[in-house]
């Protein structure tokens, strides 16, 4: 789940965002209906990309952790389950 929050949803974003306006424009504007196919597809491309990579840039700067960290894995601990973390 997590890959479709950080990857495909970034990219796919301004892509929805363009369908949904298009059908939009559609409803409101009946006898002149604009096409789906002749948008902007490489502004949309270009600003999924942008999109991507700035969540791979905050990702990494909220992430870190300090160099030779321990990660300890998930574990049972009073009948609950504590997250893994870098120690």
């Amino acid at each position: 789940m997590r890959l479709i929050f950080t990857y495909l949803v970034p990219l796919a974003l301004p892509i929805i965002m363009y369908a949904i306006w298009v059908n939009y424009a559609r409803k409101k504007n009946p006898e002149n209906p604009m096409a789906f196919f002749d948008g902007p597809w490489v502004w949309a491309v270009a600003a999924g990309i942008g999109l991507l990579m700035g969540t791979l840039m905050t990702i990494a700067v909220i992430g870190r952790h300090e160099p030779g960290a321990d990660y300890v894995p998930p574990r049972m601990e009073d009948g609950r389950v504590v997250p893994g973390e870098f120690k």
